[in-house]
């Protein structure tokens, strides 16, 4: 063997070292660190969206999900502890393989530059960058993480590691056999993560130019070594394709392999996309890139000449690339957002470390004559120095990021976890919205406990509906969920008693409070069909003992990776405290409820609902109690907040909302509860004026029809845009339906402040003012609202439906001659003077004002409903027919489809069966003719008869035009006067 090809081996044989001694010391480091609980977050997300087979079936890190998969088959394997090992692994290989590849660095410099340095030197020197490389790769926080979590981020860091050594293998040794096995990695990797489209330019250019070094450009071999590789290796994406193809296809989801591909590729580019818009792009390229386009590839002279600028820009580097170790503003891993780019963004600060380490050791090396000046000699002694100071602020780096990536808090956020398991022993059902919901759906999973968590975020997915509808065997909560009707899903389960029994409810409630009555029990809701199931002062001292225990346990440095989840832990005990405390406030018990916002108070000091709610009640008893929460309260508002939007999701709901409210904190209002306690679980609706007011302002606002907006989804998107005029003004029309004119007020002055035109504010502040004091107050809003907006179609709706009260047989309406001289073409109007027409008697025009709608829009469903009110009212089978059929095809589920069938069921002499089918129709929808046909059923049995004429009040009072309705009310009356004492029980 020649003295080169020896000093060769010798050269490998050290790197082999190094990287061995990287490999040795990251392993042990990683084992150490790495925790046997599951770290909820990222990681744990993205596990058990490959495990879970609820959720749609992830499209991005395929590999990876695969290996998760594989563990998840075996019972007694525990997928986290895998997944750790694997990490740990990956994480000691990918240190391992940059210390090599610095290991074998080429200084800059010329020839005789070099010389004046011995190889051995120069040996020490490539050994030094090696070690410093992998060192500061080892203890960087985002790679310590990565590979002391389960996610797939070192994985494919893993991959690329290995794909780029490869390359510098077969640059190296000159062995193109390396390409094959290249081009395999590097097609997996493209089919695996977005990490390799990065880098897959950079790989093919550089395999290009190796092969055309070596003289094997013109040769075929390495060109199909390479390309064939990719090409085998992108054969992995059909294989996925297929595998998501089939998962769609048991959902009842055909999905075609292309638009899969689509969906595969937005996944895999969505990091890109991220990487070009987010803000610390800038900060990545500068501190990532520019060392080594500044130094190692702009740079024509080496740092021994003792340029100054040489230097002093190496000097730079290597401080502001330290910096970037410690937990500090200007560090990469604060850019969470970036997900898997930070860790190639690390072995490239990594890289430049290691390089100008070893080029200060060459330098301080380096032997000059001692004439030289003190320049000279002050220049080898700072760089000498430099390198002793790098290892020590690498080391101590290390041992301060040792309390970032501390895993000891995520055993506390799974011993929380464990107490939710107990508290929903029994309720097989918890409804979530993700965080710690992740969490525990997998505990549940390893512990065997049958729990079906429903997440929120998931809801909206047909996917997600079609595969939640095989955990329930009842045919009509199987249909919705099918048809992806989640609200008629809830409503039917909820209902249930048994249902009710089941549910536990973490994280997401407050659009069920109208269910039952509130429960909250450690972490963790229930609701109670009836008051009588709650013993409210044991729960006061309950939830009293979950504080005082959780108290102290639920504390981490607010840097901490997990403290989010801590702080979620903590907001949901303490809202859950606040809730409890405002029941009993509202029941007259002010003691309990004034300790349960003080132990709210102590578990989160950030809890607004609590600080105001303790107020509120301590005013009358504690003046200067509730004086000196006022002044905390005023002193938290003035500092900058994340969230004062969104009080109920977060603080908790508001004793005295409105209040608060005008005090310039119109956030409050998103604490206020809306309707009362288990209002859908009563047949009945008393509040006939209610009733009237919410069709009053459906017709004037041109919402006939239309799903009502959901208030809660409106008052959280402000979270987002607190500036977001049109929600406001949705809030207020909401605020209005349910009869709260103080709260429609200040939405709609919020509105004006931001910038709303005061003539579209018109009709809103005449509304307010007929839903607080009538007619008489809102009618002298009507000159200045025709004055500034006369062609207004709203307007003249409000009018029309007004002159009702004074309505005389052949008079004409001045209002709806206004409305046809407008000539508006809009479907909702139409629909708002059919209405009109038919509470005026004027079927013919009613008839015209639907068809007018349907040929604007023909799959109209609430035009083809009013127009069998008027075939029926005319007793027009065939146009009945028309629009029975018509709404069949719009909407299976519609309530006139459920009550022509329970018609139909009746008829056959199946009295029982068709009175549950109408009492399941109007627990879902309010519909008159459903509620007609009820009443109907109960007075045929001779039921109850006062609910029987409380449910035709309430259909009269949405169709008063019915004549049938009317006569319905009548002959109840008359059944009552007969039976007496009124109705017997139902």
């Amino acid at each position: 063997m020649s003295t080169e090809a020896a000093k060769k081996v010798l050269a490998r044989r050290a790197d082999w070292r190094v990287g061995g001694g990287i490999f040795v010391a990251a392993l042990a480091l990683y084992l150490v660190t790495a925790g046997r609980a599951p770290v909820p977050g990222r990681p744990l997300t993205e596990m058990w969206a490959h495990l879970a087979l609820e959720a749609p079936p992830p499209v991005d890190y395929p590999v990876w999900g695969w290996l998760v998969r594989l563990t998840g088959k075996f019972p007694r394997v525990s997928p986290v502890a895998v997944l750790h090992v694997l990490s740990v692994v990956c994480g000691a290989v990918g240190a391992a393989l940059t210390a090599m590849l610095l290991g074998r660095a080429r200084f800059r410099g010329r020839l005789a530059e070099m010389a004046v340095f011995p190889a051995e030197r120069v040996a020490l020197a490539q050994k030094l960058s090696g070690w410093f490389a992998g060192l500061f790769l080892m203890v960087s926080a985002p790679f310590w993480m990565a590979a002391t979590r389960s996610g797939p981020d070192m994985f494919d860091l893993c991959l690329l590691l290995v794909s780029i050594w490869l390359l510098m293998a077969s640059r190296q040794r000159g062995r193109l056999r390396y390409f094959g096995g290249l081009g395999v990695l590097c097609g997996v990797g493209l089919v695996e993560s977005g990490i390799f489209w990065l880098f897959l330019p950079v790989v093919a250019v550089w395999v290009l130019v190796v092969v055309y070094r070596r003289g094997a450009g013109r040769r075929l071999k390495p060109h199909l070594l390479f390309w064939g590789g990719l090409a085998a290796g992108l054969g992995a994406l059909p294989l996925h394709l297929l595998r998501l193809a089939r998962r769609y296809a048991l959902a009842g989801q055909p999905t075609g392999m292309l638009e899969l591909a689509g969906l595969h590729a937005v996944a895999q580019l969505e990091m890109i996309q991220q990487f070009s818009a987010h803000v610390g792009m800038l900060l990545i390229l500068t501190l990532a890139l520019a060392p080594w386009l500044l130094l190692f590839v702009a740079s024509k002279r080496s740092p021994w000449h003792y340029d100054t600028d040489q230097i002093l820009a190496r000097v730079v580097w290597v401080g502001a690339l330290l910096v970037t170790l410690f937990d500090w503003p200007i560090s990469l891993w604060q850019l969470d957002s970036l997900r898997g780019l930070l860790l190639p963004a690390h072995v490239l600060l990594a890289s430049s470390v290691g390089l100008m380490a070893g080029e200060f050791s060459l330098v301080a090396a380096r032997q000059i004559p001692r004439n030289s000046s003190w320049v000279q000699w002050g220049v080898r002694v700072v760089c000498g120095g430099a390198v002793w100071l790098t290892l020590v602020v690498i080391l101590t780096a290390g041992a301060l990021n040792w309390r970032m990536v501390d895993t000891r808090p995520a055993r506390v956020v799974f011993r929380a976890v464990e107490d939710i398991l107990k508290q929903t022993t029994g309720r097989p059902v918890m409804l979530t919205g993700g965080g710690v919901g992740d969490v525990v759906a997998y505990a549940a999973w390893r512990r065997g406990q049958p729990l079906l968590t429903v997440d929120a975020r998931q809801v909206n997915s047909s996917f997600y509906c079609q595969k939640l509808a095989r955990h329930f065997d009842d045919p009509f909560l199987r249909q919705a969920l099918e048809r992806g009707h989640m609200g008629t899903f809830f409503t039917e389960w909820l209902w249930n008693p048994q249902g009710l029994a089941q549910t536990a409810f973490l994280e997401w409630m407050d659009p069920f409070y109208e269910m039952g009555y509130l429960v909250p029990r450690g972490y963790v809701c229930h609701l109670a069909a009836t008051e009588d199931e709650v013993d409210w002062a044991a729960l006061a001292r309950r939830q009293r003992g979950y504080c005082r225990r959780w108290l102290s346990v639920l504390m981490t440095p607010k840097r901490h990776p997990l403290a989010g989840y801590m702080m979620q832990l903590r907001r949901l005990l303490a809202r859950n405290t606040n809730n409890l405390g405002v029941s009993l406030a509202r029941r007259g018990d002010d003691r309990r409820a004034m300790e349960l916002f003080r132990w709210a108070l102590e578990v989160d000091p950030d809890n607004l609902s609590a600080r105001m709610n303790w107020a509120d009640v301590a005013r009358e008893d504690d003046p200067q109690l509730a004086a000196r929460l006022e002044a905390e309260w005023e002193r938290r508002i003035q500092q900058p907040q994340e969230m004062l939007w969104g009080m109920d999701v977060h603080s908790g709901h508001l004793l005295n909302a409105v209040e608060w409210a005008r005090r310039d904190a119109v956030w409050a209002l998103s604490g206020q509860l809306l309707g009362r306690e288990a209002q859908q679980r009563q047949l009945v609706r008393g509040d006939l004026a209610g009733v009237r007011r919410e069709v009053f302002l459906d017709l004037v606002y041109l919402a006939m029809g239309r799903p009502t907006p959901d208030e809660y989804t409106l008052r959280t998107s402000l979270i987002r845009n607190e500036r977001n005029i049109s929600v406001f003004q949705k809030l207020t029309r909401l605020a209005l339906r349910r009869g709260d004119p103080d709260a429609a007020e200040i939405y709609l002055q919020e509105a004006l402040r931001l910038g709303l035109p005061m003539r579209k504010a018109l009709l809103d502040q005449c509304m307010i003012a007929f839903v607080r004091e009538g007619r008489t107050a809102a009618e002298p809003w009507i000159p200045p609202l025709i004055r500034e907006d006369g062609t207004n179609p709203q307007i003249w709706v409000a009018q029309a439906l007004w002159e009702l009260e004074d309505f005389q047989p052949g008079k004409a309406s001045p209002a709806l001659n206004r409305l046809y001289e407008l000539g508006v073409r809009e479907v909702s109007l139409h629909l708002s003077m059919a209405w009109v027409h038919m509470a005026r008697l004027e079927w013919n025009p009613a008839r015209l004002a639907c068809e007018e709608a349907l040929k604007l829009e023909p799959d109209n469903a609430m035009a083809w409903e009013l127009l069998w009110a008027w075939a029926r009212a005319k007793r027009r089978n065939p146009a009945m027919q028309r629009s029975i059929k018509a709404l069949t095809r719009l909407e299976p589920a519609h309530p006139l489809l459920v009550f022509e069938q329970a018609a139909q069921t009746a008829r056959e002499d199946k009295f029982d069966e068709a009175e549950a089918m109408l009492r399941r129709g109007v627990r879902h929808s309010r519909e008159s003719n459903l509620l007609y046909g009820l009443a109907g059923a109960i007075m045929q049995r001779l039921g109850n008869l006062d609910e029987a004429c409380a449910l035709l009040d309430e259909a009269i009072a949405r169709q008063p035009f019915r004549g049938t309705f009317v006569a319905a009310r009548r002959e109840c009356l008359a059944l009552q006067e007969k039976n007496q004492p009124s109705g017997r029980a139902d």
